[in-house]
């Protein structure tokens, strides 16, 4: 998972099943409002994202691509 944010709760999103980057981590509790889209075309530090495309991530960065990487 991609956070274009700051998450909270480390120890457990660094033991989560799945892996997850953020921007940075925050101890402040956010405020749900249950807004929010699907499925729609993000651009995140310049680079736009779909809906279907693959995060690959290590610890030096990020990398997007249209499909399994091999």
């Amino acid at each position: 998972m991609f956070v274009d944010g700051c998450v909270r709760d480390v120890a457990e999103v660094r033991d989560a099943a799945a892996g997850v980057r953020a921007r940075g981590t925050s101890p402040r509790k956010s405020v749900k409002k249950g807004a929010g889209e699907r499925g729609i075309q993000v651009t995140v530090g310049g680079v736009d994202l779909m809906s279907g495309q693959w995060l690959w991530a290590d610890p030096d960065g990020i990398v997007v691509s249209d499909g399994p990487l091999g």
